[in-house]
């Protein structure tokens, strides 16, 4: 009977996948299992890693807010009595080259663009753009792709120049 008390509480944590961030996203990282038997868990990373850090003790959820340093981190979970766990958090550039867009990928647009918005105007699962430029009186759309955003002519609006876009 002593054997299966000490066994219904044992600490345990559960493990954590290797995990990729973003620089200045927010990301919650959950584990395989829910920790056992824990009062407590601390969390701990590498010098020079620049974020909040937090951990629930009961679900065993890690949060990661706002990362500004980029490289490779170990992380570590210790629940204390020698029980704990590691996992690798990469922190990436937030530069749009996680679409293939090159640092320089440019797109040119009629002169003195008022206002612009963005969205997925054709549904192909990639950011386009439109702006409203007043000295042409016209509308510019540039549909996204996997190298930058697509050329096309500029869609007259009459001869009073857009004030706006929705």
């Amino acid at each position: 009977m002593m054997l299966f008390s000490s066994l219904a509480h044992a600490q345990t944590l559960g493990t954590y996948n290797d995990t990729t961030i973003r620089s200045g996203e927010n990301i919650i990282i959950t584990p395989s299992a829910a920790p056992t038997g824990t009062a407590f868990i601390s969390i701990s990373t590498n010098k020079g890693f620049d974020s909040h850090l937090s951990v629930d003790a009961t679900l065993g959820e890690v949060r990661v807010s706002n990362p500004k340093t980029l490289g490779t981190f170990t992380v570590t979970l210790d629940a204390g009595n020698n029980v704990t766990t590691n996992f690798t958090l990469t922190v990436t550039s937030s530069e749009c080259t996680q679409f293939g867009f090159s640092a320089d990928t440019t797109s040119t647009i009629t002169n003195a663009p008022l206002l612009m918005t963005e969205g997925d105007f054709n549904e192909d699962g990639l950011i386009d753009i439109a702006t409203s430029n007043f000295s042409t009186s016209s509308i510019s759309i540039r549909l996204g792709s996997a190298t930058g955003f697509t050329s096309a002519p500029d869609f007259s609006v009459g001869n009073i120049g857009p004030l706006g876009m929705k």
